[in-house]
């Protein structure tokens, strides 16, 4: 494996992606009292570099792969079943992508993040029943990007932690309307 997400759908049941170092991309899952199902191909037409799952809604998860060519693409996970791959594109500066991040941070509402190959990063968000938002072009700090993460403290809150070049830690967090200015956090 050279990337893993993994999210839970509900209390009971963790869902598993991976990308393999051939770029394929697999899946397993668990629910509590069981054992982990065996690895499963995830149907990816191409190969990916990097993963991200998502979960807005009980029940329902989204996983998002960078392909080898920078695009970003996802499916979804709805009643039962997996929708087939379709595009999110490339980011606003159409620069590939090389790493993913996702986080819900209220039902129905999904945000991710991405960092581009020379360490820009890019963000947009969804929320169900309506079509994705743009890409907006995000800050970085100084250095090179070549890592990234999300999590969503509570709602309408997010802190987004970059890693650096150099092995440095950095976080920018969003409160109701308003980005701070990227933090050193180790």
């Amino acid at each position: 494996m050279v990337a893993v997400a993994a999210v839970s759908g509900s209390p009971s049941w963790r869902e598993l992606y991976g990308v393999g170092a051939n770029g394929k991309v697999a899946h397993r899952w668990k629910r509590d009292g069981h054992p982990w199902h065996d690895w499963y191909p995830a149907r990816f037409g191409g190969t990916a570099r990097d993963i991200a799952l998502t979960s807005p809604l009980r029940g329902q998860l989204e996983a998002f792969v960078v392909a080898a060519d920078g695009d970003i693409w996802h499916r979804w996970y709805v009643d039962r079943k997996w929708s087939d791959w379709g595009s999110l594109g490339r980011p606003a500066d159409r620069s590939p992508s090389q790493a993913v991040t996702g986080t819900s941070y209220q039902e129905k509402h999904q945000e991710i993040f991405v960092m581009g190959t020379d360490g820009d990063l890019s963000h947009r968000w969804h929320w169900q029943g309506n079509p994705w938002d743009p890409w907006y072009s995000r800050s970085a700090p100084q250095g090179t990007v070549v890592d990234i993460a999300v999590a969503a403290p509570g709602p309408g809150r997010l802190h987004v932690l970059v890693l650096d070049d150099e092995g440095s830690l950095w976080q920018r967090t969003y409160h109701p309307q308003h980005w701070s200015d990227w933090e050193r956090v180790g």
